[in-house]
């Protein structure tokens, strides 16, 4: 007999692993967890739940695309000299900026940017289709020598960009003339992106290799050029036409300008369903063999893949899921949202404001309809409870499966706890692992809603045949198949604010192998949230009898 069952009670604490969906639920680590959706690990070791996600409003009204029926997207930001500070937002064939204290759209460009960057105190757009220029106080001024561009970036006073996917240019790094801006000059030729004989300033990367450049990003002395296939690095001195372009990966790059994201000293790279940290010229993956990235199909994603960051944590969207990884812990979690937002930027901050960083996303969903929520902007606060907005979301986690150190002797768990906050009412399931020698029957129990925000039960419509090809529906000799769970309700009592406590959790079993799943409710605001989970505690010991027909 172990000594775990002769200690009779056992606390499950400190998931510090975090989500590690990889392996198999018997045989990842006892501090991972099989599940764990809409939580995410502190640095004391609980798991609380995450920020919300609410749609942006200018009073009452919601912001949405400056286009009717048009999507929109985030391409940048833009800071004018008096520290009025805009999104830069592109629509189906207009560039737009969106002021974050007036919330008004402003149209600085009749033609879809590529991508954005600032110098000067001026907007500097480039685009696939149309030679590329600047915006300021509401003048447009076309670059008549830039060339057609995918992306655009401000380094040591040049502008660098490169080419259009498709094209000949696919694989052209692109710089413009030096400025001779200061204190005792004026502003010259940056603007310029060819030489005395119109020739441009460039340099190309394995011309006609089948790869091409997908996003560009600065360095600590270099441009690092990522393309779908490979990572590039060039530098030079006091000449880029004198530079070195070196190859720093020849196995790894970037699916798509979304997939490579710049946080302090490291850029965080996601390409064939890994997200990888790139620093200091090396490639670390972050989640192989700890999380898998699936696929959610409910819906028509615009695009299949992007990182952003928030707060402390990168936020990876993949065809419809989303994932987060958190810097601080280095673990993983789930987000369940139904607002399908998918790619989330940093708004500019005055140095003497006292506000929260805020985050601008945009929706993933390309099934839409003009007005609907999925063209909105939406918002995001680094804080699990906001007074900004709000968003209900069901917390949830599954533990991995334990056999407390003893598979092949029986237990018996007399009741079990959770040390929750919460302010809602809490369902707790546990699952003896068992093959059962007859399909079991579903329960009136499991059909019914246990509570008003009880999600996980069966409709009418659930059951029944809707069309003659419908391979999910149930018959009155066989309704459903079961959970096999033995699930409990934990009613909170009327409270204004989450409450700590240690639920009991009254369900008796015999068992060899068992696993653990709670569900708790909350909506982002201090009424609700912060939802927290710190341990969970069986009591079990060992149990020397069982029936003839338990397996």
């Amino acid at each position: 007999m172990s000594d775990v069952i002769r200690q009779r009670s056992v606390s499950l604490k400190q998931f510090s692993g975090g989500l590690n969906n990889y392996w198999d639920q018997s045989s990842i680590a006892d501090n991972e967890l099989s599940m764990l959706i809409n939580m995410e690990l502190t640095t004391t070791g609980a798991l609380t739940s995450r920020p919300p996600i609410w749609v942006e409003k200018n009073g009452s009204t919601p912001i949405v695309t400056p286009v009717a029926g048009q999507s929109m997207d985030i391409i940048g930001t833009y800071t004018t000299a008096a520290g009025d500070r805009y999104l830069v937002v592109v629509t189906t064939a207009k560039t737009w900026i969106y002021n974050l204290v007036t919330k008004a759209f402003t149209q600085v460009a009749t033609f879809r940017a590529s991508d954005c960057t600032q110098y000067d105190n001026k907007l500097v757009l480039c685009s696939t289709i149309q030679r590329g220029g600047y915006w300021e106080a509401g003048v447009w001024t076309a670059s008549t020598t830039m060339p057609f561009l995918g992306g655009i970036e401000l380094f040591q006073n040049r502008l660098f960009g490169y080419g259009v996917q498709g094209t000949g240019t696919a694989n052209t790094l692109y710089w413009s003339d030096i400025t001779t801006f200061g204190p005792s000059g004026q502003l010259t030729s940056i603007w310029s992106w060819t030489d005395g004989t119109g020739n441009y300033f460039y340099v190309e990367i394995g011309t006609g290799d089948g790869q091409w450049i997908t996003a560009m990003e600065q360095g600590y002395n270099d441009v690092v050029l990522f393309r779908n296939k490979s990572t590039y690095r060039y530098s030079y001195g006091d000449d880029p036409a004198f530079g070195t372009m070196q190859a720093m990966q020849q196995d790894i790059g970037a699916e798509s300008k979304r997939s490579v994201v710049k946080f302090e000293n490291a850029h965080f790279v996601f390409t064939g369903g890994i997200l990888y940290k790139y620093q200091n010229w090396l490639y670390y993956p972050l989640n192989a063999q700890r999380v898998k990235m699936e696929t959610y199909g409910s819906f028509t994603s615009r695009f299949q893949h992007a990182v952003s960051i928030v707060g402390r944590r990168c936020f990876v969207w993949h065809n419809g899921a989303t994932y987060s990884y958190n810097l601080d812990t280095e673990t993983w979690s789930e987000w369940e949202t139904t607002t399908n937002a998918a790619y989330f930027v940093e708004a500019p901050r005055k140095s003497e404001e006292t506000e929260e960083t805020r985050y601008y996303g945009i929706s993933g969903n390309a099934a839409v309809v003009p007005g609907a929520s999925d063209f909105a902007l939406w918002r995001i606060e680094d804080k699990a409870v906001s007074t900004n907005g709000s968003e209900s979301f069901k917390c949830t986690i599954q533990s991995k499966i334990y056999d407390f150190d003893s598979p092949v002797e029986w237990k018996r768990l007399f009741f079990w706890g959770a040390d929750v906050q919460s302010a809602l009412p809490i369902k707790a399931i546990v699952y003896p692992v068992s093959l059962p020698a007859t399909q079991p029957v579903v329960t009136w129990d499991e059909i019914s809603k246990d509570y008003s925000l009880e999600t996980n039960f069966y409709t009418w419509d659930q059951l029944s045949k809707d069309s003659p090809v419908d391979p999910v529906f149930g018959t009155w000799d066989f309704l459903k198949a079961p959970s096999g769970g033995i699930g409990t309700v934990v009613e909170l009592g009327t409270t204004t604010y989450p409450l700590r406590t240690e639920v009991k959790l009254n369900q008796g079993l015999r068992f060899r192998r068992i696993y653990f799943e709670l569900y708790l409710d909350c909506d982002g605001t201090a009424a609700t949230s912060p939802v927290q989970l710190f341990s969970i505690i069986p009591m079990i010991s060992a149990k020397a009898k069982v029936s003839k027909g338990a397996n």
